[in-house]
Formats: C-alpha cells, structure tokens, sequence
C-alpha cells in the first residue's frame, strides 16, 4: 500500500461492528481509502492486523514495514505513559 497511504488507527463506541480499534490505509487529503479492519482489542492488534490484510510486508514492501514499525512504537510509547489514542498513525496522535 506504499505511496500516498498511510496507515491509522482508531478507537471508535459507535462503529457499525461494534465498539474497539480499528485499522485502514487512508490517503491525507482524499476521500481514498481501504475498508475498516476491526474491531479488535488493542491498537497494536488493529495496526498489525490491518498492515497484514492490506499492506505489503514482504520484501517489496519495505516503506510499508518501516511505516508500521513507526506506528508500533508510537502506540507501545503511549501505552507506557498510561494513555489511549482516539486516533494514530506513524506522524501522530490524537489522544482521547
């Protein structure tokens, strides 16, 4: 999914699935983008969970693994300081 999407997530009450994180590729700026992955439990879940549905993890992928690797620390850094994101993806955070 490399080039112009990025990958987020989100914790959402009022999803048409249910209540928990939820996972996409979205393009900054565009109406483009994947279909929700999710719910799942934890935002790591939804971020590893969403890079392996639509991202390209394999050899060719390289920009989607690093992007991924950057959203997983960002999350395991915000679960150290005790909060939970409304909203992340590799450049930030929205925190609830």
């Amino acid at each position: 999914m490399a080039g112009h999407m990025r990958l987020e997530v989100w914790h959402e009450k009022s999803h048409e699935n249910g209540e928990g994180w939820y996972g996409r590729y979205s393009a900054p700026g565009y109406m483009d983008c994947t279909d929700d992955c999710g719910p799942f439990p934890s935002a790591i879940e939804a971020a590893r969970e969403t890079a392996e549905t639509f991202g390209m993890l394999d050899e060719r992928g390289s920009e989607d693994r690093d992007e991924l690797a950057a959203l997983l620390w960002r999350l395991r850094d915000m679960g150290n300081r005790g909060r939970r994101a409304a909203y992340a993806c590799a450049e930030g955070a929205r925190y609830l």
